[in-house]
């Protein structure tokens, strides 16, 4: 892991764009969990806080835009008023200058879902994606069998 993480949901998400081609993941480095963000003067305006925290905040050469990848648990959220609140952090964060993926577990959960957002990520990150081999792609069904589990029953 590259940080502390919020939910489980972080953790794998983590896992799959961090963990290396040859054990399952995709192996994009560059990111850390949970970066505290100031917000710049107009930023709070929009979003009414000075500091929002970047579920997945990849550093992106060359002078792009840095990517913050969102997971978008149903736990928070999942009404109206977190609805409005995220909008209201996307803009603030794109305002400056980021660019904000929303990520939601059925788009890591299925792996044909999946394939649409590594190359998305891929490509924000200027990284040429290649597809997975034979091996890799058993490599990848095993980690996905492995972290795709109840986690309510660990340590029992």
């Amino acid at each position: 892991m590259t940080g502390v993480t919020a939910s489980p949901f972080e953790v794998q998400a983590s896992m799959l764009f961090s963990t290396q081609r040859c054990k399952g993941g995709e192996g994009f480095s560059g990111f850390v969990n949970n970066e505290r963000i100031p917000l710049s003067t107009s930023a709070r305006r929009i979003y009414g806080k000075s500091t929002c925290c970047a579920d997945l905040l990849f550093d992106v050469p060359n002078g792009a835009s840095p990517l913050i990848v969102e997971c978008q648990g149903k736990v928070v959220h999942d009404d109206y008023d977190s609805a409005i609140s995220d909008s209201d952090r996307t803009t603030a964060l794109q305002q400056m200058g980021f660019t904000v993926m929303p990520l939601t577990y059925r788009q890591i959960s299925d792996r044909a879902n999946f394939d649409t957002v590594r190359r998305m990520v891929a490509r924000q990150i200027g990284v040429a994606y290649r597809s997975k081999n034979s091996k890799e792609i058993r490599c990848e069904i095993d980690l996905r069998r492995n972290i795709f589990i109840d986690w309510t029953t660990l340590g029992r």
